[in-house]
């Protein structure tokens, strides 16, 4: 099974189907943080890569952090543990419900707000780390489930690129996970776009698998760029 552009679909199948199999909510424990999984949202035991980029972010007490494609708010969960203040955000109704709920469920609502919109739409003001779990290959999605893990064209991708430099703070920097299968095609390089988008880029830790290697990007603003006031 491979989409259109050559890349192998079998293993994200595989993610979706176990899934969709959830008709009613059901728990999870993950880095010690119990979870409250809705179906329909994303769910971070069910993949390596959620853990991948909590354990290559570096957040210090104190900081003030935008966990973006926020799904279950595991990344914002684990932010907040560490003594951030977090912004989550989701497209996602579903998504904004379990997060709220997983805060609360872990003793983190007071550190932890959430909101639903379209990536910074609902983002006020500027934050010392910025969390990127974004949906990982460039094919249409056919459900709403689809959409947390495709991206026709990485369209949401390339917008958070573009925008994210207005929100970061003064020596602020944003983690972002890609897969290198939009890269082996030609279709996809973040290091590239990135650049384009005016921003510092260096890669932080990759893990390989056999069908794609994934990789944490660290993102920074160039030493003497003007900040947006936000």
């Amino acid at each position: 099974m491979h989409g259109n552009d050559g890349i192998d679909l079998r293993p994200a199948q595989r993610l979706i189907d176990r899934h969709l199999a959830h008709t009613e909510p059901y728990q999870v424990e993950i880095d010690s943080l119990q979870l409250l999984m809705l179906p329909g949202v994303f769910c971070p035991t069910y993949t390596k890569t959620s853990t991948f980029l909590a354990e290559h972010t570096q957040v210090e007490p104190g900081e003030r952090v935008l966990d973006m494609f926020c799904g279950s708010g595991y990344q914002g969960l684990m932010a907040a543990r560490r003594g951030a203040s977090v912004l989550c955000v989701d497209w996602s109704a579903e998504a904004v419900s379990c997060a709220t709920t997983n805060a609360e469920r872990n003793g983190l609502a007071d550190r932890v707000v959430v909101r639903q919109g379209d990536l910074f739409a609902p983002v006020s003001g500027q934050f010392d780390v910025i969390i990127a779990n974004p949906p990982l290959l460039p094919i249409t999605p056919s459900s709403m489930f689809e959409t947390a893990v495709y991206d026709s064209a990485l369209a949401h991708s390339n917008r958070f690129l573009e925008e994210v430099r207005d929100y970061l703070a003064p020596g602020g920097r944003a983690y972002f996970l890609a897969s290198s299968a939009p890269k082996d095609q030609g279709l996809f390089d973040l290091g590239a776009e990135a650049r384009n988008c005016g921003l510092e880029v260096r890669s932080v830790a990759d893990r390989v698998l056999p069908y794609e290697t994934y990789t944490v990007f660290k993102l920074q603003l160039p030493v003497g760029a003007r900040v947006a006031r936000r």
